[in-house]
């Protein structure tokens, strides 16, 4: 009896797209297992990634959606580069263990000349982020970096803290 009952709902289909989009958003509702965090600032070193190297990143939250951005000064002889990913990120399910995904630039050049002729490339991330409940924030990702004329895929790790 309740099978010919959920059948005959089903057929409609504008019930049957209902249905499934409450079925996708029950991972963003605060009811899920994992509390979400108040903690929305993050601070961190990444390792290779962004800024093909190191830099000092610095993200804001606002609930899954954040907005960050980092610095690397590389030193090369007499010649000193300087190096600014910024970007936005999207943590689509969970608050302590998440999929990773970011947009943005990245901008370089020497320091004498970085607002003269400066070099960037666009970035998109795609990663895992773990946060643990004393603020650690581990964050493996590979960064698509390209410019007009191509592009690489390059491995990163940021480490940083939540506050």
């Amino acid at each position: 009896m309740i099978h010919s009952h959920v059948y005959h709902l089903f057929r409609t289909p504008c019930v049957a797209l209902l249905a499934a989009l409450a079925v996708m958003l029950i991972p963003a509702t605060p009811v899920n297992a994992q509390d979400v965090d108040k903690r929305a600032n993050t601070v961190g070193v990444e390792i290779l990634g962004r800024a093909l190297l190191y830099s000092a990143n610095y993200e804001r939250s606002f609930n899954r959606i954040g907005a960050g951005a980092g610095v690397a000064v590389w030193s090369f002889g007499s010649d000193t580069a300087v190096i600014v990913p910024i970007y936005a990120s999207f943590r689509p399910v969970g608050s302590v263990n998440s999929l990773y995904l970011a947009g943005g630039a990245t901008v370089g050049g020497e320091s004498r000349t970085f607002f003269d002729r400066p070099v960037t490339a666009g970035t998109l991330s795609v990663g895992f982020e773990h946060r643990s409940s004393s603020g650690l924030v581990i964050r493996p990702t590979a960064t698509y970096g390209f410019t007009r004329d191509g592009g690489i895929v390059w491995p990163g790790v940021l480490v940083g803290f939540r506050f």
